[in-house]
């Protein structure tokens, strides 16, 4: 009979779990049309950059005009042929996509490409006397009303992508509670027949995901009791876990959707970590403060032989404004690490790049692990201290510097060894100033108690893992600031 429960409880769960995610992939696949609204704004773009590079070509007869000219024939065709996989199966937007090729063409064909020659052949006065009869400028009308009706096109069905959001989630948590009330009925039947030693980890194992039943998506499952039932904890717990996520992806989508900013999530994709070293393991997890936009990022650079450089940087701030700072920095700092300066000689460059910044401001943390030499080398510009947990210790990557953008300065670079199996752990400031329900900040004891209570062979990822939801669960939500953690693992991957 205890197996019938046990076995019920996971039915329950595993068909409320296959409900959200039905619902999840169709909200993934509507997601789609969020891309096509930024390649349609791009499109536009290069086609004024075909316009803009002929009309300057035809007054100035500078042949570097032709340039952007030529480069906006070839994007605008790429992004053309973007577009038509991400509206794949809209007729509509089908044909909005045809007569922009065939304005485009025309455009080319009878004014651009005409003009063009003449200018070349020395005919300039005959090109000139072509371009004030406006015909190029009317075509060149048509070409941009075509873009814009698809524009209003792809808005319209994100319109309505929001009212499927908003009719079909509340739809989704009473089905999963429903189901899960009803395993919870024959759970308790059963107690009735269990052995008394069990009866406890199941009345708590029951009142834990009551709760989260409820709505109490933060509220952590623990598996406690015999192996059979820690187990099924631990997945009730993984589902958890997934089904909070996947809310506050939601969230984050619905934000995004009611600002219907290309821009956001363009930022987004170029500000997005590439952590695939070849010798090292290193995990990143970011937790917006709002929207899908944070003003935190971090990369990862491989730093031959053995080598390794990691950047944490925290905008102050948040959306588009924060996001284009956060671009210019990591843009900045990108090629002087591939120089293999120092840390603090490439924040000392980032600074005097960047300029004036008004009110903007960044803390970061830069760091370079060399393996052989077993030597952690690093620069830190008004950032919480990094955390390196070697050989049983806890050593802080302090300050070596002011902010970036507040103050003039200069940053120099400290040393720390190192040795294979140390992990360092960095932050924003979003995770150690985040609140608990009393008050207290989650604070750099939190990250230590964290880290000290975890499996040290699961890895990086894990253990971002542990130290993000560990956030999520005692912090209240959503965080006033981004959250951001960075895990490196020393030495080479498995």
């Amino acid at each position: 009979m205890a197996v019938i429960a046990v076995g019920a409880l996971g039915l329950g769960v595993l068909t409320g779990w296959q409900a959200w995610s039905s619902r999840s992939s169709e909200l993934q696949e509507q997601k789609t049309l969020l891309p096509a609204t930024v390649n349609s704004e791009r499109l536009l773009s290069e086609l004024v950059d075909q316009e803009t590079g002929q009309r300057g070509y035809l007054i100035t007869q500078d042949p570097s005009f032709l340039q952007p000219y030529a480069a906006g024939q070839r994007e605008a065709g790429r992004l053309v042929a973007l577009l038509r996989v991400e509206l794949a199966g809209e007729l509509r937007d089908e044909g909005y996509l045809r007569e922009i090729v065939q304005r485009d063409r025309l455009w080319l064909n009878q004014i651009a490409r005409p003009e063009i020659a003449e200018v070349q052949s020395g005919d300039r006065a005959a090109a000139i006397a072509a371009e004030i009869t406006g015909h190029g400028k009317d075509d060149f009308g048509n070409l941009r009303e075509s873009v814009a009706q698809l524009q209003e096109d792809v808005a319209l069905q994100i319109g309505q992508v929001d009212d499927t959001i908003d009719s079909g989630t509340s739809g989704i948590f009473e089905l999963v509670i429903v189901r899960t009330a009803v395993v919870l009925l024959l759970v308790v039947l059963a107690l009735l027949m269990l052995r008394r030693w069990i009866n406890e980890p199941i009345e708590r194992l029951t009142a834990e995901v009551r709760t989260v039943a409820e709505g109490d998506l933060d509220r952590p499952i623990e598996p406690t009791g015999p192996p059979e039932l820690a187990s099924l904890g631990r997945d009730i717990e993984g589902m958890r876990r997934r089904l909070r996520d996947e809310a506050d992806e939601l969230r984050q989508v619905r934000e995004t959707l009611a600002e219907r900013s290309p821009l956001q999530l363009l930022l987004r994709s170029e500000l997005e970590a590439t952590p695939d070293t070849s010798d090292f393991s290193v995990a990143g997890r970011l937790l917006p403060a709002e929207g899908v936009l944070a003003g935190d990022w971090y990369d990862v650079w491989d730093r031959p032989p053995g080598g390794v450089a990691v950047a944490l940087v925290d905008i102050s701030g948040h959306g588009p404004a924060a996001g284009l700072f956060a671009l210019k920095i990591k843009h900045l700092l990108s090629p002087v690490i591939h120089t293999a300066m120092a840390p603090g000689e490439a924040l000392d460059h980032v600074a005097q790049e960047c300029g004036e910044t008004d009110e903007q401001f960044a803390t970061g943390i830069v760091l370079e692990l060399d393996l052989p030499a077993g030597v952690c080398r690093y620069a830190n510009a008004g950032h919480p201290p990094g955390l390196l947990f070697h050989q049983g210790e806890v050593r802080e990557l302090s300050v070596t510097g002011p902010l970036l953008g507040a103050l003039p300065g200069s940053w120099r670079t400290d040393e720390v060894s190192v040795s294979q199996g140390d992990v360092i752990v960095l932050t924003t400031d979003g995770v150690t100033e985040a609140r608990r329900p009393d008050g207290s900040e989650f604070g750099i004891d939190g990250l230590i108690e964290v880290v000290r209570g975890h499996r040290g062979d699961d890895g990086p990822d894990a253990l971002a893992e542990t130290l993000i939801s560990a956030v999520r669960e005692t912090c209240a939500m959503p965080l006033k600031d981004d959250a951001t953690i960075v895990v490196i693992q020393v030495g080479p991957k498995d």
